[in-house]
């Protein structure tokens, strides 16, 4: 049974040396007919979250101009979340 009661999945997005990186493209998609990839650009801080999701498995694609993108495949379940976060490297 799949849930929408407030899923979530968000973190920070750091440059190697440990700094936020502003205007990474954050990309969260999932294997589900109905489900569509949404996206979403961290802020100056390098936070990035997705709301209101259904529990389950996802995967979260970062990409940023001049670093090498990554991929991490999560659960988000309601309740507290762990971040996902990302630390690119060039």
């Amino acid at each position: 049974m799949t849930s929408w009661a407030g899923a979530s999945i968000g973190g920070v997005v750091r440059s190697g040396d440990g700094a936020p990186l502003a205007n990474a493209v954050v990309t969260l998609g999932r294997k589900a007919p109905a489900h569509r990839d949404i996206a979403a650009v961290t802020d100056d801080a390098g936070t990035y979250i997705f709301r209101s999701l259904a529990s389950g498995s996802y995967w979260v694609y970062v990409r940023a101009d001049g670093y090498v993108p990554q991929r991490k495949t999560v659960v988000a379940a309601t309740g507290p979340s762990r971040p996902v976060d990302f630390a690119m490297r060039r």
